[in-house]
């Protein structure tokens, strides 16, 4: 673990916030691409050669992570990351980024903040990467787009299925009753399974074990109450025991359709509410990047606009252009040249001793990149 306390809080709160995650002893160049859906990702040792990781969730490296000048590390993940050491030759892209060592010869991208404890060396640093963000909008909206094509087709089938088994309850001399606990509605032209009064039953579940209490609801529950209320006309004739069974497999068979009818249109919501909460996370979070070591030359920080604006496709845009800062070398080695390049286009140059580039926060304020002490980021002004 990290002797930082900072980064020993931040651990904690990605692991204690999922479930147990996937452990590893280190990666290195010999395991090419390694890639995982199990959600949140701790490497217990460090992070070498080109090698590509891709995690769904969150990523604790407890070392450092070193690629190669012609291969660098690629790192990606969809939630957080946290590396304890040092970075060098590495590509990371993530929600948040928290780095405890030096970084050098790399590029940090977040959606959101970036923190890092040490010095920055020919580091490029974006904050607000509308690239990353749009894939996982378009992702949502895939997803969204593959639900509602599932969802069409299946309820085209249940509409069949419920007319169908309607005319054959009607077929049989005296008339099927099928309406049970405000579940099964005869309609006029129809049968209709309405599980709302079952899903407030069973309270707050998963799908799975919502699926399986309905199963045993259906086998100790339904048939009996429908066996009761058909009793006469099972009694009548031995050949109708057989016809009232095979009604019975074609209610389960309309029954669980609904079930999947229902599920499908909660993953569309599931899916819209995501997409809808990724606009309203981009445009509320105030990006920030903190360097608590020294800012060195070749280094650049990136911010696009806080305001986007996603279309019907799920692509996301930034209202307005990225706006930079940029560290090169002044006068003399204890003077920094910052060029200022606002989201509106204009470009300014200023020079800076280069102790003030530590221990600084930075953000973007209106068009402009602004940057100053720690301590006093909150009262920064343009």
């Amino acid at each position: 673990m990290s002797e930082n306390p900072d980064l020993e809080l931040a651990i904690a709160r990605v692991l204690q916030n999922a479930a147990e995650p996937l452990v590893k002893e280190g990666l290195t160049a010999l395991d090419g691409i390694f890639q995982t859906e199990a959600g949140n990702v701790l490497v217990r040792g460090d992070v070498l050669g080109g090698v590509a990781v891709k995690i769904t969730d969150a990523l604790v490296v407890e070392g450092s992570v070193v690629g190669e000048i012609s291969k660098p590390c690629r790192i990606e993940a969809v939630g957080d990351v946290i590396i304890t050491g040092k970075v060098h030759h590495a590509e990371i892209r993530a929600r948040t980024i928290h780095i405890g060592g030096e970084v050098r010869s790399s590029e940090l991208v977040s959606c959101e903040r970036i923190d890092v404890e040490c010095d920055l060396i020919d580091v490029n640093v974006a904050a607000g990467d509308l690239e990353f963000c749009a894939r996982r909008a378009r992702d949502h909206q895939l997803r969204f787009a593959q639900h509602r094509a599932k969802l069409e087709m299946l309820k085209k089938q249940l509409e069949r299925d419920e007319v169908q088994l309607h005319k054959q309850c009607e077929r049989t001399s005296t008339g099927l009753k099928f309406g049970a606990a405000a579940i099964v509605l005869h309609e006029p032209d129809r049968i209709r399974i309405d599980l709302g009064k079952f899903y407030k039953l069973v309270g707050d579940k998963g799908e799975e074990e919502v699926t399986a209490a309905l199963k045993e609801f259906f086998a100790k529950g339904l048939i009996g109450l429908i066996g009761r209320l058909n009793r006469a006309y099972i009694a009548r004739n031995p050949a109708h025991e057989r016809v009232f069974l095979q009604l019975i497999q074609g209610l389960r068979k309309l029954v669980f359709l609904s079930r999947r009818v229902d599920v499908l249109m909660r993953e569309m919501e599931c899916e819209r509410e995501a997409l809808s909460e990724l606009v309203k996370r981009i445009n509320r979070t105030d990006r920030v990047v903190s360097v608590r070591g020294k800012v060195y030359p070749d280094t650049s920080f990136g911010f696009l606009p806080l305001d986007v604006v996603i279309s019907a496709e799920g692509d996301i845009a930034s209202v307005g252009r990225r706006a930079e800062l940029r560290v090169s070398t002044g006068s003399d080695t204890s003077r920094r040249a910052l060029k200022k390049q606002g989201s509106s286009g204009q470009e300014e140059t200023e020079m800076r001793s280069a102790d003030e580039l530590r221990e600084i926060a930075l953000r973007l304020d209106g068009d402009y990149v602004v940057w100053g002490p720690l301590d006093e980021f909150d009262s920064l002004a343009v």
